[in-house]
């Protein structure tokens, strides 16, 4: 007896699956896992160099969601982008174990929240970015002295940012010295002997 009622929750189940729309089957998952951290995130590849294209063309920026794949993802979705000389790429995709990262050739960026890589890529996203200046030259000084190091965000203005938020630090001596906290619109990480700028993604993440 104890079969037979298994047997019958079984094709009830796998009926249920069968006629299931996308949506069902997202809010069926939403439903089994609870609070798990599940997104549903864009799937998709483009490719393109001289006299060669591959993949789907919505994938490319500006991104175009019609007809874009979807998938539920355990962790963050993910957009890589890659441009050299030869070849200029665009990846979306869940990526459970993303990690990130920024060079001269192009970058991948994460993202929580559903179908949340749907951008060119994340500095197209408002953020909040702290704003402020100080410096030091001689026996001047001004703006607020918890803008430079050590770090302290009592007080200190914010600005809303379409693109990435930015520490800069310059020293040309013991009595010359600048902070700026703020927001730029390009990524630009750079380092000499006279200072930094480090660039961020995020919210108030310019707290370096």
């Amino acid at each position: 007896m104890r079969t037979v009622y298994f047997l019958i929750i079984s094709m009830l189940i796998k009926d249920a699956f069968s006629a299931a729309s996308d949506e069902d089957l997202w809010d069926m998952d939403k439903f089994i896992f609870g609070k798990r951290n599940i997104n549903r995130c864009y799937r998709c590849w483009r490719r393109e160099r001289i006299n060669f294209e591959d993949g789907d063309i919505n994938c490319k920026d500006p991104f175009n969601p019609d007809g874009v794949e979807t998938l539920a993802c355990d962790g963050p979705c993910s957009i890589t982008y890659y441009k050299d000389k030869i070849i200029e790429s665009w990846t979306r995709s869940c990526h459970p174990g993303c990690v990130e990262e920024r060079d001269q050739d192009g970058y991948t960026e994460c993202c929580d929240g559903d179908l949340c890589n749907d951008g060119d890529s994340t500095q197209t996203r408002d953020k909040t970015c702290y704003s402020c200046m100080y410096y030091v030259k001689a026996n001047t000084k001004a703006g607020p002295p918890n803008c430079a190091d050590p770090f302290d965000p009592s007080g200190l203005s914010t600005v809303v940012c379409n693109g990435y938020c930015a520490t800069t630090y310059n020293s040309l001596g013991p009595q010359d010295k600048t902070w700026i906290r703020t927001c730029v619109p390009t990524w630009r990480d750079t380092k000499d002997q006279y200072g930094y700028t480090k660039t961020c993604q995020g919210s108030l993440c310019n707290t370096i």
